[in-house]
C-alpha cells in the first residue's frame, strides 16, 4: 500500500528534517491499564494501526488542545542493524490539537516490522497507549540482466545494448533511481500493477553502484542495490582500481 500524504492535516507542512530521539523518562508515560481513568485523554490517532508497505507511515491524529503526543518506537527485527531498545519521540503538534509524526523519516535504510506506541499526555495526566505495527519491505529488481557483483562487463555491450531492469514497487507509485559515485538520479514511475522495465546503458567502463528506493517527496524507502563492473579490453590501464567512479555515467530508456 502507498500512503496518502493529502490525508494530513492541512495546517502541516512537510519537512526533511527526521525527528529526534528523546531522552528515556523525559515525558509522562501512558496511563497503564487498570489506573483511574481520569479525564478522557487520548491520542486520537487517525492512522490505520497496522500497516504495510515500501514507507513507513505517517502517524496523525487530533488530541485535545494543549496536550502533547509522545511516540514510541522499537523495532521487532533481528538484525544487527535494528533498535530493539524503544526510542522516545516527540509528535508535532497544532494549536487545534491535530498532531503529526513522520516515521517514514526514520527509515530510509531499514526493512522489517516496527511496533509503536502512541499516547497523550499533559502536566497532570496521561492518555493510555494506543499500540501499533508497520512492515517495511524495499523495491525489487529482478531479471536476467540482475548481474552478480562477481562478473565484468565488457564495455562494447554495456554502452551499446545495456541491460534490461524490471523494477517493482507500489501500484502508481515511483522509485527514485541513483548511480551513487557520480551523483545521477532518475525517477521511475510504476504502473497500476506496481512495475517498471527500464534498460540501463553503462557508458564508461568503471564500477557502478545504483540503488532503487521507493519515493514520495523528500521521503525514501530502503534500497535494492545492484553492483555492475563494466571494463573496456581496449582502454588504458588507470591502476589498480580501475577508473574513478565518479566518471562514470548510465542512460535510462524505455526497453
Amino acid at each position: 500500500m502507498t500512503f496518502d500524504m493529502g490525508a494530513l492535516p492541512d495546517d502541516f507542512s512537510v519537512t526533511p528534517s527526521p525527528p529526534t530521539a528523546l531522552p528515556p523518562g523525559s515525558v509522562p508515560g501512558p496511563r497503564l491499564a487498570g489506573a483511574t481513568p481520569g479525564s478522557g485523554l487520548r491520542s486520537g490517532i487517525e492512522t490505520p494501526l497496522v500497516s504495510a508497505g515500501y514507507l513507513a507511515p505517517v502517524l496523525s491524529g487530533t488530541t485535545e488542545p494543549g496536550a502533547a503526543v509522545a511516540v514510541e518506537l522499537r523495532s521487532l527485527a533481528t538484525e544487527a542493524n535494528s533498535f530493539t531498545d524503544p526510542r522516545l519521540y516527540a509528535a508535532t503538534v497544532a494549536e487545534n490539537g491535530n498532531w503529526v509524526f513522520d516515521t517514514p523519516l526514520l527509515f530510509p535504510n531499514q526493512v522489517g516490522e516496527f511496533e509503536f506506541r502512541v499516547w497523550a499526555h499533559t502536566d497532570e495526566v496521561s492518555s493510555p497507549a494506543d499500540v501499533g505495527s508497520f512492515t517495511i519491505t524495499s523495491a525489487q529488481v529482478n531479471g536476467a540482466s540482475v548481474i552478480p557483483s562477481s562478473e565484468s562487463i565488457p564495455l562494447s555491450e554495456a554502452s551499446d545494448t545495456g541491460y534490461v531492469y524490471l523494477i517493482t514497487g507500489p501500484s502508481n507509485g515511483t522509485v527514485c533511481l541513483t548511480s551513487v559515485f557520480p551523483g545521477q538520479a532518475f525517477q521511475i514511475p510504476l504502473d497500476e500493477n506496481g512495475e517498471a522495465i527500464r534498460r540501463i546503458r553503462f557508458t564508461t567502463a568503471g564500477w557502478y553502484y545504483l540503488t532503487f528506493r521507493v519515493c514520495e517527496g523528500e521521503r525514501r524507502g530502503a534500497a535494492a542495490e545492484v553492483y555492475v563492473d563494466v571494463v573496456d579490453p581496449d582502454g588504458p590501464i588507470f591502476g589498480p582500481w580501475g577508473p574513478d567512479p565518479a566518471d562514470t555515467a548510465i542512460e535510462v530508456s524505455e526497453p
